[in-house]
């Protein structure tokens, strides 16, 4: 390993603990109740936020969805919504799992990722976020090893969850 991939690694740890640490602080200062619905990866924003110290004390219910069936069912997204672009199907599926769960936070990712040469990986995820009825998505690319892409996965959620829990409660 050289000296500069040592210093990534670092870095990633590094990161990884202060946004942490700064999501678990907005979630418990503003007593928030989150729900999360994915479809890729196996969970891996549920997975992260239950990594968290005290989760068990923010986190109502996480979902994960493969099938049209668990989409309609699971989920609670429409028909309509499935056919809808991927942007939209994400914001739906945050902003009803906060709505089934009568909570004023959904997270949800909905995306692709596919192998290249070598087993590098590409693609892209689409994190939805409702917080009190307000739907917002993001894009995020992905490129790199399937560890890589999960801290990009992991990290990007928690970066703009921490940025619109911040935005939303403090402007409120």
């Amino acid at each position: 390993m050289t000296q500069f991939q040592n210093y990534l690694d670092e870095a990633t740890v590094a990161f990884s603990s202060t946004i942490n640490d700064e999501l678990v602080s907005v979630i418990k200062n503003n007593s928030v109740q989150i729900g999360i619905a994915e479809s890729m990866l196996g969970g891996i924003i549920s997975h992260y936020l239950h990594l968290l110290p005290e989760s068990n004390t923010f986190i109502s219910g996480s979902v994960v969805c493969h099938s049209p069936r668990s989409f309609l069912g699971l989920c609670g997204v429409s028909a309509q919504s499935l056919r809808e672009s991927p942007e939209e199907l994400t914001q739906a599926m945050a902003f009803t799992i906060s709505q089934k769960l009568n909570i004023p936070v959904g997270i949800a990712t909905a995306g692709t990722v596919k192998e290249t040469d070598n087993a590098v990986l590409s693609g892209e995820v689409f994190l939805g976020f409702a917080i009190l009825g307000k739907k917002r998505v993001k894009r995020v690319s992905l490129n790199g090893s399937y560890s890589v892409i999960m801290n990009q996965i992991y990290q990007s959620g928690f970066v703009y969850l921490k940025h619109y829990l911040m935005h939303t409660y403090n402007h409120n």
